[in-house]
């Protein structure tokens, strides 16, 4: 893995769209919480909120570099990777008061 092949799954349009997806059905059970409103209000910002942290997950770069595309990566390992980065995207998203 490097964080080039990080970079490039994070900047290809089918990986994005999938993580679009994955996030949309997510989302749709969180609309109550404001990351799955902002999620569901604008799939853009959702993808970009998320695309650092699931393409970053373990396992992804490699399996981005052996495929030459994000074809090995399966729809799974993306909703374990969104269902794992939810709360520290929630975080980021909408930091605690202090």
């Amino acid at each position: 893995m490097t964080y080039l092949d990080q970079a490039n799954l994070a900047s290809e349009p089918k990986f994005r769209t999938r993580l679009g997806a994955a996030l949309a059905e997510q989302g749709r059970s969180h609309v109550a919480e404001p990351l799955g409103r902002l999620i569901m209000n604008s799939p853009e910002e959702g993808v970009a909120a998320f695309v650092p942290f699931v393409a970053s997950a373990p396992g992804f770069g490699d399996k981005f570099a052996q495929a030459g595309n994000s074809d090995a990566i399966t729809d799974g390992d993306i909703l374990s990777a969104v269902q794992t980065s939810w709360d520290d995207v929630n975080t980021v998203q909408f930091p605690p008061e202090e």
